[in-house]
């Protein structure tokens, strides 16, 4: 299964990419499976030298997110979504920049996961919860977007242990109340 194998952070970008195509390029055509690879190359180009807290690489998490999206079975779009899904927390990546390599659907799509990551979500009751998850579904016009939240999240929930406790906490807590 994919998202153990990329548990190993002694794999590199292209080693990463190649396991990608051999778990699930079948189900891409050759159009798909080459802007994935623009942007994965891209992504990995604009996070080279940056790490997670937990000190792996940048772009483990954004390629377990596609491989959740994958093993879905969503369209070509929305397993690019998922890998460029935080994209726009990197500095010096703007949405024209974005938008001119992978034109307007992707690029509103990640814009929106971003907008929706960014929120302070903070749920105390049933109700509250409701209403989020209320004004989420009417902020976005493609549904991808809550997928690959959905996708996200699931991956942030598998790797918890990586972070601190507080943000597990945190982390938790509004996965059970909103996802």
């Amino acid at each position: 299964m994919f998202d153990i194998i990329t548990n190993n952070t002694e794999l590199d970008k292209d080693t990463l990419l190649s396991q990608f195509f051999s778990s699930f390029g079948d189900k891409y055509s050759e159009d798909e499976k080459k802007l994935f690879t623009q942007a994965w190359e891209f992504f990995c180009e604009k996070t080279k030298d940056l790490t997670r807290a937990c000190g792996k690489p940048f772009y483990l998490h954004p390629i377990r997110v596609a491989a959740i999206l994958a093993q879905a079975n969503m369209d070509g779009e929305c397993i690019i979504c998922g890998l460029l899904h935080s994209i726009f927390e990197i500095d010096n990546v703007s949405q024209e920049e974005v938008e001119s390599k992978f034109g307007p659907v992707i690029t509103r799509i990640v814009f929106d996961t971003s907008r929706i990551t960014g929120m302070k979500i903070n749920a105390t009751s049933i109700q509250q919860a409701d209403n989020i998850r209320k004004m989420l579904f009417a902020m976005i016009d493609d549904v991808r977007v809550i997928l690959v939240k959905l996708a996200d999240r699931l991956d942030r929930m598998r790797n918890l242990k990586a972070i601190e406790e507080k943000k597990q906490r945190l982390v938790a807590s509004e996965v059970i109340d909103i996802w």
